[in-house]
């Protein structure tokens, strides 16, 4: 008995003992935990406006703007107006001694910017700023760096557009204010069906408007690039974001892996939205981006994020020897390009032989051919320079980076990197293209993936879901729908529908065509088939020029009536064969040989 109270006592005094140790050691770690919270807020302070007495000094702010209010607007509108007679000045002089049209000289300017612009983003990093902003109020959140970089981007987006387009550059916020206050209420009210309607419409109306009201179509025949081709860029940005803030609240089963990939969660950031809306070094040539790869882009999140495990493992800190290249190499290239286009640009000029009375009639339609595919080549050169050469902005500021090859990786966690998040085209693609539906893909690749996904899959939803239908697959309306929004946003110029409506009828006739050879066609013939095809879609490219050229309705008809109009003859032939020639003997002696071939 004594020994088991013996025991007892040992026990209970090892308990109180180690409850006393551990109530201690919690108060220290309380302590502790006050003490570098309270030195955390000291710390604070003079960086995030700590402390009670900041809203003294927003009151003191809000006050003095008031009483300075005209002050601050004549400040301001000092500088707009300094900046103009910056750009008045310089463009005298440079068209002066040149002899190129203004609005030529104006957007090659802004063009030319957009790479050390990209170079001075790069030197905004998380690494340039010791500690992130832990206020709320003054950064939403985000990091030094982030809050830099937004405005650099607003700001030398904005001061961009006034030295090119001067004060026409309130078209492009009167297009983004309201979109992206669109959003933000729509947030606000839970409301998220049918702002991808309203926006397409409110954006694309007033893109027609300016459209007409600066006959664009005529200013960009004679050289003189205006406001319109920002706002076509910023039309596709707009558009896509409140198509993504829309897709959030579908259900699952009807969102494609696209849709899930680009949908927003929230409304974004007004200046976030702004910035990405003015972003300098694609401002006026494109390509578009979406607004959740630039928001992490902008925050150095996800691919973007130097700090990350998985980028480690792809070399992604060695950017300075990574982007140096791929910008060096783009630039190269579009010099290259540049160089074509000012050679074959001036070997002849198709708008001189439509003026100079009936020479167009009285060409031969070899000669006919000959010229169109120099004035095709020239201005097809030209797009390669504008749109490499964004390239190579994108790649200097670190934007064209698109994660790795998933496809060349071994574990799914290392393999070569991507920098085509921003490439608008591919010059070999289009070069050798081998079918008419191919060239899509490889030409304005960024404007193409707008069409497909915000256009053309849309349609087709669309039409299933009034239909009933759900295996039913999309045809010649969605195609020809999607070519007639592109036609819109070019401008209203008869040539740019003419053109666009004719390539839905190209397309479709390729599409066919390719499905019956493939079911139906010999095998010894398919490599012949494939030959014709390739000069055929180079022909066709050849054919429609003019409308692309020439913009007016009666001189792109004259031009194809010297034409004939084969181009849209053999098309619509080919669609009729693919319909009437089906032969069951060829369809089943083509399955017989697949399947001979298939077991050798």
């Amino acid at each position: 008995a004594k020994e088991a109270l013996l025991f007892d006592a040992v026990v209970l005094f090892r308990r109180r003992r180690r409850s006393r140790l551990t109530s201690s050691h919690k108060k220290r770690e309380r302590e502790r935990v006050v003490v570098k919270k309270e030195e955390e807020e000291e710390e604070d302070v003079s960086w995030t406006f700590g402390g009670w007495w900041w809203k003294i000094i927003i009151i003191i702010i809000i006050m003095t703007t008031m009483m300075m209010e005209d002050g601050v607007v004549a400040f301001a509108t000092a500088r707009v107006e300094r900046v103009i007679d910056l750009r008045a000045y310089l463009l005298h002089h440079a068209s002066s001694s040149t002899g190129l049209p203004r609005g030529t000289i104006l957007f090659s300017m802004a063009l030319i910017l957009g790479l050390p612009l990209g170079m001075l983003f790069r030197l905004v990093s998380k690494h340039t700023h010791s500690r992130p902003s832990s206020s709320s109020f003054v950064f939403g959140g985000r990091s030094a760096a982030a809050v830099s970089r937004t405005a650099m981007a607003l700001i030398g987006g904005t001061t961009m557009s006034l030295m090119t387009f001067g004060t026409s550059t309130y078209h492009a916020f009167y297009v983004a204010l309201p979109s992206v206050l669109l959003l933000k209420a729509c947030a606000t009210y839970g409301k998220r069906k049918g702002v991808g309607v309203v926006t397409f419409l409110w954006s694309f109306g007033y893109l027609v408007w300016v459209h007409y009201d600066a006959d664009s179509g005529s200013e960009w025949k004679r050289g003189n690039i205006d406001i319109t081709g920002l706002l076509m860029v910023l039309t596709l940005k707009v558009t896509s974001s409140a198509m993504n803030f829309e897709d959030y609240g579908l259900d699952d089963a009807e969102k494609s892996s696209f849709m899930k990939r680009h949908e927003l969660a929230e409304a974004p950031k007004t200046l976030e939205y702004l910035a990405w809306c003015m972003f300098p070094c694609t401002l006026v040539s494109g390509p578009t981006v979406e607004f959740k790869t630039f928001r992490m882009w902008l925050r150095e999140e996800g691919i973007f994020d130097p700090d990350s495990p998985r980028n480690k493992l792809t070399h992604y800190t060695r950017w300075p020897r990574t982007w140096m290249v791929l910008t060096i190499q783009r630039f190269i290239g579009a010099m290259i390009c540049l160089a074509l286009h000012l050679y074959l640009a001036g070997i002849v000029s198709l708008q001189e032989v439509m003026a100079n009375g009936n020479e167009w009639e009285m060409m031969s339609l070899w000669e006919k051919l000959k010229t169109v595919y120099i004035v095709g080549a020239a201005g097809k050169y030209k797009y390669y320079f504008v749109w490499m050469f964004a390239d190579a902005s994108s790649a200097a500021c670190g934007l064209a980076y698109n994660g790795i090859n998933a496809e060349k990786s071994v574990t799914g966690r290392e393999g070569p990197e991507q920098w085509n998040g921003m490439t608008n085209i591919h010059p070999f693609g289009v070069d050798f293209a081998n079918t008419f539906a191919e060239i899509p893909s490889h030409w304005n690749i960024r404007t193409g993936i707008w069409l497909r996904h915000y256009c053309y899959d849309r349609i087709h939803r669309f039409r299933v879901r009034t239909s009933g239908k759900k295996n039913r697959k999309a045809g010649p309306v969605e195609l020809l729908l999607t070519q007639l929004v592109s036609g819109i946003w070019h401008g209203l110029s008869a040539g740019y529908w003419m053109f666009f409506s004719s390539t839905a009828l190209i397309i479709y006739s390729s599409r066919r065509t390719y499905k019956w050879q493939r079911d139906y066609m010999s095998e010894r013939f398919v490599k012949y088939w494939r030959m014709f095809s390739l000069v055929m879609t180079h022909v066709g490219l050849i054919y429609l020029t003019p409308a692309f050229h020439l913009v007016e309705f009666k001189e792109t008809l004259r031009a194809w009536n010297g034409m004939y109009w084969f181009v849209h003859i053999f098309s619509i032939a080919s669609i009729a064969l693919t319909i009437l020639v089906r032969p069951e003997r060829w369809k089943k002696r083509k399955k017989d040989f697949a399947a001979s071939k298939k077991e050798k």
